[in-house]
């Protein structure tokens, strides 16, 4: 269960032809052709700028790797791409940053590791695409029409909250999903340029995890209204309303003593 271009001359009409032709396609009532045949194949997929946070294993990735990782997946990018990624390096945690060129689609990938084994043990990546033309995680669906979209992943050791009593499961949810939000800020802290030396900065991260805090923010005020909804993040998933972008879905779920979440904002539910 748990576990995105600016064209210009040519490229534009081509892109504007295609949409309309789709379009005209569905108003027709003609079936669609295989959407691999006609949906532009995009440029920094998601695959490719999370592929840092899917090769990370919890409690068995040093910090070496990581980083080794980073460079290695950053190579793989096209250089012309990319406007800029960033390597952002803590006492025990490591951040990469990017944006595309066209500057709509900004990601960042961020690791903590334990102090003693400086191994994983909370990873996160989150993509903010102002014009996400098919869907991330399947380049097989496109989407009408391009929409601005939000992905977030993350996996985190909860070991201690695993060992804590609670009066119910959807209480025990609902303190893992805060979990998940006082870590994610915590982290982020450490590298926003208005707390820490501005070597540290890192603005894209910052702004973009901004939008997570109104996510878990909104999420967590259903929950706390409802708390049988809670019960949802581990089936379809909690279902809400973001108030700049559209619905969304909260899934999670415990794999061990390790919990494993995604967001999808304006995605098909």
């Amino acid at each position: 269960m748990i576990g995105i271009l600016p064209q210009s001359g040519c490229k534009c009409a081509y892109l504007v032809c295609t949409w309309a032709f789709c379009l005209c396609l569905c108003v027709s009532g003609c079936g669609l052709p295989n959407p691999k045949h006609w949906v532009p194949p995009g440029k920094l997929p998601y695959q490719d700028i999370a592929a840092t946070y899917h090769s990370t294993s919890l409690k068995r990735t040093s910090t070496l790797d990581v980083l080794r990782n980073m460079q290695t997946h950053q190579g793989l990018l096209k250089p012309k791409d990319v406007d800029r990624e960033l390597i952002s390096q803590g006492d025990t945690l490591v951040a990469s940053s990017g944006r595309s060129n066209d500057l709509r689609k900004n990601w960042f990938t961020l690791f903590s590791f334990d102090e003693q084994s400086m191994t994983a043990n909370r990873k996160y990546f989150m993509c903010l695409d102002e014009s996400t033309l098919v869907t991330p995680t399947e380049p097989q669906k496109p989407l009408f029409f391009p929409k601005k979209t939000l992905v977030f992943n993350s996996q985190i050791v909860v070991t201690d909250l695993m060992n804590q009593d609670f009066d119910s499961e959807q209480a025990r949810d609902i303190a893992l999903l805060e979990s998940i939000a006082s870590h994610l800020r915590h982290d982020i802290t450490y590298f926003d340029g208005t707390t820490r030396p501005s070597a540290n900065g890192n603005h894209i991260m910052t702004n973009i995890g901004l939008y997570m805090n109104t996510v878990f923010q909104q999420a967590l005020m259903e929950l706390h209204r409802s708390p049988y909804l809670a019960n949802e993040l581990s089936h379809q998933g909690l279902i809400f309303d973001h108030m700049t972008l559209d619905k969304g879905r909260i899934q999670m779920i415990l794999q061990g003593d390790i919990l494993v979440s995604r967001v999808e904002i304006g995605l098909p539910m």
